[in-house]
This record gives structure tokens, sequence and C-alpha cells, in this order.
């Protein structure tokens, strides 16, 4: 300051165009980097927004896709009606309790109903208990029965009061309607007071006369808490609601307003006691309106009424019953931008303490920036795209690599099942579809879909510590039963999938499942501990899908290996029963 009270000299006239030319440089320099890096973090936001939304709707389909099994484990297509079905009892009791086994605690209740007015249904209430629900003659009351086990003797346990008709059901009649599977609308559960869907399928004779529908329900009770739990931003929010707005889901609260006087009531996304929500989903509805509703999602943005840049990504959620839901993902644009001004002020201060090292500097600082941030939007698109092993090799400890980390845990927790460690079924439907997609030049491969016997007696007796250590120890097995190169994944419960490359020979495939039944053959080490000299093993059904020649699409070589596995587990069925 000293130099700018003296008079005019070549100093100062040195001095003052050179002060001027390194404010000009910081604030051009201050201005770019901020005007590219917040483009650069506003494009990751999208990506992370859209992988965000997606990372919902596959949550859903998984939640909700486990009833299209339980059907089929309670009906298998494919499988005749026996004409007498009473005398068909034991048989249906097993079926029905395995269908209700795979997922208690969203499909614990399968029942059935005939043309003819009989019902049969069976309510898995804990590990070791069941209710059983029956009426022979469409004129009888339905009879209620205890069921300790699939191979015990029901236990009469009363008769309900009122004539229960199966025909007169809302999920009977839309079924019968219907050609394939169908969801009814969602309704309120007023035993629980929770929401739930019913996924119900009409079974037909070889003529299309429909004989019966068998029909599952889905609590959307841990749907609710999952959208709950998501950790979007500090100021984010996610909900899912139906085409008409009812809400399903929503992280910002309850999915039904309780009136004390009336009971338990759904509501309309834009009547939601959050504001954010109901001006999102007005800003939704308003897009939609314009001609967006065609499309499979999207992104847009707006200003909210308080003043903040909202960033949306929305999806819709389809299946082949027809369901059809749009989950949302709205985070305000400060939650992504809030640090990059001050990174930007920081660049220019230094430029102000030191010309060629601020000009230098925000030179560097900019392109180690732009950089990374080019890599991480690169990562995001491969990872929305289904691919879950993307390196980052960001080492950086600001919130740039925070981001990094974050989406690097993403990738983990994605594809990753974390009880064994091996690839999940979102990483394994990823990897299919990426070599379905590829040139019809791809090589074959075959799909190996493994339902381990014995874990559930395993699991009833030892604890489910025990049983989790039995299923890391099964997937120890299958890892070291294949090659390095091939993909082995955990579905779910105790079923496995081994997908074997570059293998489309019967033979070939049959040596490695002669290799994998005697590998899980073995004694398990893991219940030395607890059987002491007593060897305890599990055996493992496997059915065998080989692309393309069992099918062109995930679903078809999943069905198919479903299809195999199920007949190989009645043939130990049965081979166990001549046995004995």
């Amino acid at each position: 300051m000293h130099l700018l009270r003296l008079s005019p000299s070549l100093q100062r006239v040195l001095l003052l165009p050179y002060i001027a030319l390194v404010l000009g440089l910081s604030l051009v320099i201050g201005v770019f980097s901020y005007r590219s890096g917040s483009q650069s973090v506003e494009e990751v936001a999208r990506h992370l927004l859209t992988e965000t939304v997606q990372r919902i709707g596959i949550s859903v389909q998984q939640q909700l896709g486990t009833a299209a099994l339980v059907l089929g484990a309670a009906m298998p297509e494919g499988v005749p009606l026996p004409a007498d079905l009473r005398g068909e009892q034991r048989s249906l009791i097993e079926r029905f309790w395995t269908a209700a086994s795979l997922n208690r605690d969203l499909n614990n209740y399968v029942y059935y109903g005939s043309r003819d007015g009989l019902a049969f249904g069976l309510l898995r209430r804990a590990a070791g208990e069941a209710e059983l629900r029956i009426k022979w003659d469409s004129a009888d009351h339905r009879r209620l029965y205890r069921l300790a086990d699939p191979r015990a003797a029901p236990v009469a346990n009363g008769v309900e009061p009122t004539l229960f008709d199966p025909r007169l059901r809302p999920w009977y009649v839309q079924a019968a309607q219907a050609r394939g599977d169908t969801w009814t609308p969602v309704y309120i559960d007023f035993g629980t007071h929770d929401l739930v869907l019913t996924r119900a399928r009409g079974l037909r004779s070889a003529d299309g006369s429909l004989q019966g529908v068998v029909a599952t329900d889905v609590s959307l009770h841990q749907l609710n808490n999952l959208v709950h739990s998501l950790d979007i931003s500090p100021h984010g929010l996610a909900f899912i609601v139906e085409p008409d707005g009812k809400l399903v889901a929503s992280s910002k609260g309850a999915n039904l307003i309780v009136d004390r006087h009336i009971g338990p009531q759904r509501f309309n996304a834009k009547d939601d006691p959050d504001p954010l929500v109901r001006e999102t989903y007005k800003q939704l509805v308003r897009r939609l309106n314009a001609g967006d509703s065609a499309l499979p999602g999207g992104t847009f943005h707006f200003d909210s009424a308080m003043g903040q840049a909202m960033h949306v990504a929305y999806s819709w959620v389809r299946d082949d019953a027809g369901l059809a839901w749009l989950t949302v993902v709205a985070v305000p644009s400060s939650d992504f931008m809030g640090d990059l001004g001050r990174n930007v002020l920081h660049t220019v201060l230094v430029a102000l303490l030191a010309v060629v090292v601020a000009i230098l500097l925000g030179v560097y600082i900019g392109t180690w920036i732009l950089a990374d941030i080019a890599r991480l939007s690169s990562a995001a698109k491969r990872i929305g795209r289904g691919q879950f092993d993307v390196p980052l090799h960001i080492g950086r400890r600001d919130e740039i690599g925070q981001l990094a980390a974050a989406l690097e845990n993403m990738q983990a927790e994605l594809g990753t099942d974390r009880l064994t460690g091996l690839s999940n079924r979102t990483a394994l439907e990823g990897h299919l579809q990426r070599v379905i997609l590829s040139p019809p030049a791809a090589v074959e491969f075959a799909l190996l879909f493994i339902d381990l016997n014995g874990f559930k007696a395993i699991n009833d007796t030892y604890g489910h510590e025990v049983g989790d250590l039995v299923l890391v120890e099964v997937a120890g097995r299958l890892r070291d039963t294949v090659r390095s190169s091939d993909l082995v994944a955990r579905l779910g419960g105790d079923e496995f999938v081994i997908v074997l490359w570059r293998t489309g020979n019967a033979a070939q495939v049959a040596q490695v499942r002669d290799k994998l039944e005697r590998h899980l053959g073995a004694p398990l080490a893991t219940l030395r501990e607890h059987v002491g000299e007593r060897q305890v093993r599990v055996g493992a059904a496997v059915g065998v899908a080989i692309y393309p020649q069992d099918g062109d699409s995930i679903e078809g070589l999943l069905k198919h290996a479903d299809k195999g596995m199920y007949r190989d587990k009645q043939r130990h069925k049965a081979y166990a029963q001549e046995s004995s």
C-alpha cells in the first residue's frame, strides 16, 4: 500500500497494471473454475441421482419379485392340478409351506381358490408355526388348523363365523380376467395397519378354461422402511407413488395417516405433510402431463418456493404383472455445490498473495479437480449401466475424495452379497445383460441354479448365526469348484447361481455339476464344534440353462434353470424316500 501513495513513477506504472492483471487473471480463473466445476458436479449429481433412483427401483423389484417365486412354488407352472384336491392335501401343505417359507417377512401367506368355491391357504406365523385355512365344499365355512410342521397332522383351531367365497374376492375376479400374473391395487391391512399388495395368478386347463386362482400377499412395510432409511443427502428426499399419486413409501415419514376416528388412511403425494414432497410431486406431474409419461425415467430441476434449486430424478418401476410405480429422488443443489464456491475462493486468495504461484496453483487445482470429476462422471455412467467393478484410483481426502469413496462403497454394496462376499443378484443380472446384449458372435455360457438341501434343518437346529457360517462355507466351496473367471452369485437365502463362461457343451457342464455335488457333499467344517465327531452335510438341487439354447433373456434362463432345479429337488426327495 506504501507504493500506491508514491508519486507517479515507472515502478507504479508497472505495478498497477501488474496488480490489475493479477486481479483479472484471478477473477477469470475463479469464474472459469466455478462454472466448469459446477457443470461437472451437476453432471455427476445427475448420474448419481439417476443411479440412486434406479437402485431404489431394483430394490422394489427384488422385494416384490419373490411373490412370483412364491406362486410358482405353491402351484408350479406346467404342473396340472389334481382332479381331487382334497386327496392331495398332504402334497398341497408341503408345497404351500415351502412357498410361504421363501421370504416369510414379505410373503408369509399363500392361498388358492377354485372355480367351484373351494379354498386352501397357509399362513406362516413363525419359524415352526403356521395356520391352515381350508374349505372343501363351497357351502361350508372355512376351517382353521394349527400346523407345526408340514409333515405333522393339522390340529383343529376353529371355524370362521362368516362364509368365505374366494370367487367373490377382488384378487380372484382380477386374476380370472387376466392372462398371466396380476397385481391388485394397494390396500390397507387393518390388522397390521400396513399397506399390502396381492399378486395373483389364474390357473387354467389345457383348453384355457379357468380352474382356480393362487395368490400371495406382499407387505409394503419393509419397503417403506428401506426408503425411509436411505441416506441420500443432508436435505434430499425420496418417495414412491402410484400413477394416481397415492404414496407407497417415503423417506420423509409414514405412508399412512392415522385418524383416531376412522383409522389409517392413504393419502396423495400432493397432500404430503412435507412441503418439499408436495412441490416435487407437482413439478413431476407437470412434466408427465407435458409428454414425459411415455419415457422410462428422466431428470429435471426446478426452483422451490423456499428458493432452493432442486435436482430431481425419477424412474418407472414396471413388471409383467401390471405393476406401475414411480420412484423419485430430489436433492437441493446446495448439497452438491456447497464446497465448490469455497474452493474457488481459496484459489483467488492464493492468486492475490503470490502472482506466479497463484496462477500456476489455480491452473493445477482446476486441472486436478476437473480430471477427478471427469473420472467420477465416467465411472458413474458405467455404474449406471450395471458395471460394479469400475476402478477409480482417487486418493484425495477432500469432498471429491469422499464422493469417490462413497461411489466405491456404493459399487461394493450394489454388487456384493454382504454375508458371503459373492456377487449379488444385481451384479449377476448386470454381467448377464452385458453378455446378452453383446454382438451375435459372443460365446455361449452355462447357468447353474443351485438350491441347498437340508439347510433349513441346520438353521432350525443350530440357529441363524451358524446357518450364516454354513452359507459362507458353501460360498467358498462354490468358488473353489469353478474357474476364477467364472461368476458365482448368491440370489438370497440358500439359492446360488454359477455362470460358466465359454461353456456350452452339456458334457462339460455335467463334469462341473458332478464336481460341485462332490464338493458340497463333504462334511461341513463349520459344524464340528457343534456336532463333535458326527458328520453333517448339505446337498444341493441343481438346474442348468445354456445360453442361447435354453433362453435368450435373463428371466428366461433363470426360469429354465429354476425348473430344472425343481425337478432335481424332486428327484432327490424321491431317492431319499426310496432309500428310507
